[in-house]
């Protein structure tokens, strides 16, 4: 598996900035990180308000000020590692500056924040997400960068395969183990069979065992080479069992392809990534996906 060697790292210019540089820094090795790019898109760059108070001896204009704060962080966060830093900031739609920079850039990793007390609706992050090139990771605000535990959703597509070989890729860098997480469900329909719902439950949750031996066979892992949970559906949806089942095993980062065989809600992020991304705020995210398959749309997103 490919490392994730070059990372946009979107930046708000909010306390969250912080928390993301940290954690990048310190997980830098594990990502296989060379080179990040520091990201500022501002809807405008005239002087606001509160820059004006921020900054109330501003001479030289707004953009300037945004980069010498940024490679500031750059300087404080990455001086003494590998990691080759670059600031970027621009005028524009966030959404289309950054998808831009993603394709001429040809990033692999696109980081951004994950909040949930700090201010911020996060709606672009998930609008970005939804809509990258590239793989997503989510950082939330108190994230461990000692990666101990990994946890993946796993419905056997072949996304799947490709998430779990990005988190055992990880898991191997960090000396962490995995679990799989895989949510079942019992089908409508099921009392034609003449069993009661218990008993299909067991049904369906054998033939999900098999499932997970043959998944594994096919990616020629051996039997016991991690454990998966299984969680049978109930009313709550599928992304709020997975992230319960991650905080039980204790995991520090959740890992999910970014589709698969269950129906997409969305165009191209599969609907339980989506959802993970939006309920999920207390455990850092990696949606997996592979590298420029949506780029035609990209391309065709960013002629509008």
């Amino acid at each position: 598996m490919e490392n994730f060697s070059k990372a946009i790292i979107g930046l708000d210019l909010t306390e969250m900035d912080d928390i993301i540089l940290q954690y990048t820094k310190d997980c830098a090795s594990i990502l296989g990180l060379d080179k990040v790019y520091l990201t500022h898109i501002a809807k405008n760059l005239e002087l606001s308000e509160d820059l004006a108070k921020k900054y109330p001896d501003l001479l030289a204009p707004v953009d300037e000020h945004i980069e010498r704060e940024l490679t500031d962080k750059a300087n404080r966060f990455f001086e003494g590692t590998s990691v080759e830093v670059s600031v970027h900031v621009d005028e524009g739609d966030p959404m289309s500056e950054i998808l831009r920079l993603a394709k001429i850039k040809g990033i692999d990793l696109l980081i951004m924040g994950h909040k949930d007390k700090l201010p911020g609706s996060g709606n672009l992050s998930n609008k970005l997400a939804e809509k990258a090139p590239a793989s997503v990771l989510f950082v939330t605000e108190q994230p461990n960068p000692k990666i101990q535990t990994i946890a993946i959703s796993l419905d056997f597509s072949s996304h799947s395969s490709l998430a779990l070989q990005q988190a055992m890729a990880i898991g191997k860098r960090a000396g962490s183990k995995i679990a799989g997480i895989h949510v079942y469900e019992v089908p409508s329909g099921y009392h034609k069979t003449g069993k009661n719902y218990h008993e299909f439950a067991e049904i369906m949750k054998i033939n999900a065992e098999e499932d997970f031996e043959s998944f594994l066979k096919k990616n020629k892992l051996p039997k016991n080479e991690f454990p998966c949970h299984y969680v049978l559906q109930n009313e709550e949806n599928r992304a709020k069992l997975i992230f319960k089942e991650a905080s039980n095993q204790k995991a520090d980062l959740i890992v999910i392809g970014s589709k698969g065989r269950t129906a997409a809600a969305s165009i191209l992020l599969g609907s339980t990534a989506e959802k993970l991304s939006r309920v999920d705020h207390s455990v850092p995210l990696l949606i997996v996906k592979k590298k420029n398959e949506n780029l035609s749309f990209i391309e065709a997103l960013l002629r509008i």
